[in-house]
């Protein structure tokens, strides 16, 4: 064996013998694992595990389609005690982001202790909500924006004040980008989505 792979392959047979499968399952646990996922399935007090479970015998459409494509990706978002909700719907009447940052950021402050919400899940419920002022952020269109930027790809997964300050942020060098590229500003999460996927698709 060529002794330059040695530490990999000792590594990985570590790691092998490490890893628990069926054969060393208990059944003694089956109860302790069963309230374990229950107890993970509340999110906020709802649980959306059980909502489901009780529409077993029920017709499918597409809101349960829906509901069941969340659960898997645990992206769920329970907006039963959501008191940001209103103030959010008000931004569809605001011009721009400048005179309004403190009242965005109070509610995107809120937004992102929702559970299921992260910048780029805000940022896309912003977007839907006005898309003259609010543009989403993700991993594509952050690396057209930035690049390779570590230290702002943490502050955008950090979720809390810092991340909305890389938002505005974003959205001014966006806005000057599209005047720059003649981007129309409220396709230009779309155009650079794209854009990303086309051009570095080897990423």
């Amino acid at each position: 064996m060529n002794p330059y792979f040695m530490p990999i392959f000792i590594s990985n047979l570590f790691l092998a013998t490490m890893i628990k499968t069926i054969k060393d399952f208990n059944p003694a646990k089956i109860k302790d694992l069963e309230g374990l996922y229950t107890y993970g399935a509340y999110k906020d007090g709802f649980n959306l595990t059980a909502s489901l479970d009780s529409k077993v015998k029920a017709d499918f459409n597409q809101q349960i389609v829906n509901e069941i494509v969340l659960w898997k990706v645990n992206r769920y978002v329970n907006l039963a005690d959501a008191d940001w909700l209103d103030d959010f719907n008000r931004l569809k009447f605001i011009d721009e982001l400048d005179g309004n940052q403190a009242f965005v950021k109070s509610i995107l402050s809120s937004m992102l202790k929702t559970h299921g919400i992260r910048l780029p899940m805000a940022s896309t419920m912003l977007r839907f909500r006005n898309p003259n002022v609010f543009q989403i952020i993700d991993v594509r269109t952050f690396r057209i924006i930035y690049g390779e930027d570590p230290r702002r790809k943490k502050l955008m997964d950090a979720n809390d004040d810092n991340s909305i300050d890389l938002y505005f942020e974003y959205l001014l060098i966006l806005k000057k980008t599209c005047a720059e590229k003649g981007i129309v500003f409220s396709d230009a999460d779309r155009i650079l989505y794209q854009y990303d996927i086309v051009e570095n698709k080897e990423i």
